[in-house]
């Protein structure tokens, strides 16, 4: 992939990438958005910050490898989502699951609300202590767990498998797998490309030392760097520019 001119915030950016000495740029998504850990942000935000890479990616600059998926609100595009179970019917979250028990000894069986008494399980038929209530390591062997379902606590329907709905907490949408958008997340390294342009700012820099220390010692305020725009409207790019007293040196 041949190497494009890069704007001085995504000349920037890089360089941000390449002083971190990141080999690679994994992300996770957080309620805040998608993090890439150690990155220096410069102030930019999570959506700035996934802009740079991409583009970055699009010029040669970085490589892009597939890494995860996120769920994104399809309202106000954020990624802090929650998903939550609800009923098939009537669409309420208001649901609870209901577990099966069968005591094997008696060949009973049923909710375990009726086995339920206090903290302990019981036998509804022969009254034997089948362990504690909510800790499956102290059931006795003779108590198995024989299946599921799920109940509407709104309005009282039986279900199977519940419907899974997704919340955004910033906008308070919710909605399902139809609408959710699905997106791809990346992780970055920087190609060779960048290695090879990252090396060439340096030596302009360390070549640039001298001439910087000599207008400091002068009174100049010197910038590394810089894109200017001129009397045309079209920008130029500048190694270094000193100003004192109204005064610009290019």
């Amino acid at each position: 992939m041949s190497r494009e001119q890069l704007t001085v915030e995504e000349k920037n950016f890089l360089k941000n990438i390449g002083d971190s000495g990141l080999i690679r740029l994994e992300p996770y998504v957080t309620p805040g958005g998608i993090v890439y850990k150690n990155l220096e942000t410069d102030g930019y935000d999570w959506k700035q910050i996934l802009f740079f890479l991409i583009t970055l990616a699009k010029k040669g600059y970085l490589n892009e490898e597939d890494y995860d998926r996120a769920i994104f609100c399809p309202t106000c595009d954020s990624p802090h989502v929650y998903s939550k179970y609800a009923c098939p019917v009537d669409k309420s979250i208001f649901i609870k699951k209901i577990t099966l028990l069968q005591h094997v000894s008696d060949g009973f069986q049923g909710k375990k609300e009726v086995f339920e008494r206090e903290d302990r399980l019981v036998c509804p038929q022969c009254g034997e202590d089948l362990g504690h209530a909510h800790d499956k390591g102290t059931r006795h062997e003779s108590l198995r767990e024989i299946g599921f379902s799920f109940e509407c606590e709104k309005n009282g329907h039986k279900f199977e498998r519940p419907l899974t709905l997704h919340f955004c907490p910033d906008c308070g949408s919710m909605f399902d797998y139809k609408t959710a958008r699905y997106v791809p997340i990346y992780a970055y390294s920087l190609t060779d490309n960048a290695k090879s342009y990252l090396q060439e700012d340096l030596e302009v820099e360390t070549k640039l030392a001298p001439l910087i220390q000599l207008l400091e010692s002068e009174g100049f305020k010197t910038s590394f760097d810089v894109e200017i725009s001129g009397v045309s409207g079209s920008n130029h790019q500048f190694d270094l520019i000193a100003e004192r007293n109204g005064s610009t040196i290019l």
